[in-house]
């Protein structure tokens, strides 16, 4: 369903699903991912940024900062709800029962799918409530699942 406009209450709220899409494109977590994301954040765990250290420790390796991890959604998710709906801007309005169910190791590829949960249109403004499951590209595992909601602005 493509260029739905808030105004087409109809077509906006068929876009409610029982079931989650189809899994997206890959994107390969990097170190220089974390390395920037360290310096942002200002935590500098051996576990994110120690090689040698990290190997040795409980994980095998290095791996993402659950925040990096969850910073990285918004580029899975904006491009297939502004192609989705055709809205100019899209407004995050936050993320409930967010759980990360395992490490993510860097150099590992995540991809995600999402289904619509609920939508709704106020007075020509479109509103979305949408769940997102984040795996690793080689197997169907959860690593994240939350939920969110989100205000489609129009131009």
């Amino acid at each position: 369903m493509s260029g739905i406009k808030p105004c087409d209450k109809e077509n906006v709220l068929a876009t409610r699903s029982e079931s989650f899409g189809p899994w997206g494109k890959a994107v390969k977590i990097r170190w220089i991912h974390v390395f920037l994301f360290a310096l942002l954040s200002r935590d500098f765990q051996w576990i994110h940024l120690n090689p040698w250290k990290a190997k040795k420790g409980p994980y095998g390796g290095l791996i993402a900062h659950g925040g990096l991890t969850l910073a990285m959604l918004n580029r899975f998710v904006g491009k297939r709800l502004h192609q989705m709906f055709d809205a100019s801007r899209i407004v995050d309005l936050g993320k409930d029962k967010i759980r990360n169910t395992c490490v993510v190791h860097v150099g590992r590829s995540l991809r995600l799918r999402y289904r619509v949960a609920a939508a709704r249109v106020v007075d020509s403004e479109a509103f979305v409530d949408y769940e997102l499951q984040v795996g690793f590209q080689a197997d169907d595992g959860d690593v994240i699942v939350l939920e969110c909601r989100a205000k489609l602005l129009y131009a």
